[in-house]
């Protein structure tokens, strides 16, 4: 794990570094510039976009009695891309829009979900609520008492 992230703190930046010499060699310091900008702007519209639709496809899954499974990866995956898309390289804008194009999360949860199959026992259940019948008051009176275990006088029901 720890080589995981030096790769991604050190190694990202240099890959991005090296992209944006190579880039700006071949098409100027200002066209570079103006790509990473637009990118950054696209990227922000394209997030609002598909974040309010997931959000809105979230709330019909939950209305529906259903656990939002892949909303809520999709979700995780639309603020990774912007995150991805907001911090300024080429290599970062690619990871960013590629996961903005649904067909490659649901690719991506499909690898994901399966990963996690074959190391281990999952299982996921929803449960749905019993919506009360019209005219069906049924209310449920009751009394509690604390009990302190920690107290020697306390003696346990039988």
């Amino acid at each position: 794990m720890g080589a995981i992230l030096f790769i991604a703190l050190v190694g990202v930046p240099l890959i991005e570094i090296a992209v944006f010499i190579e880039v700006g060699g071949t098409i100027g310091l200002w066209p570079t510039l103006a790509i990473i900008v637009i990118t950054a702007i696209v990227g922000t519209a394209l997030l609002r976009q598909q974040g309010l639709s997931t959000l809105h496809s979230a709330q019909r899954e939950m209305e529906a009695g259903r656990m939002p499974v892949r909303e809520l990866f999709d979700g995780v995956c639309i603020l990774a891309a912007g995150a991805f898309l907001l911090t300024p390289g080429f290599v970062t804008d690619a990871v960013g829009l590629a996961l903005m194009v649904p067909p490659v999360r649901t690719v991506l949860g499909r690898w994901l979900w399966q990963a996690v199959a074959t190391r281990g026992h999952f299982e996921f259940r929803t449960h749905r609520r019993k919506q009360p019948r019209d005219g069906d008051q049924t209310t449920i009176e009751g009394e509690f008492h604390e009990v302190d275990d920690a107290r020697p006088d306390h003696k346990p029901r039988k």
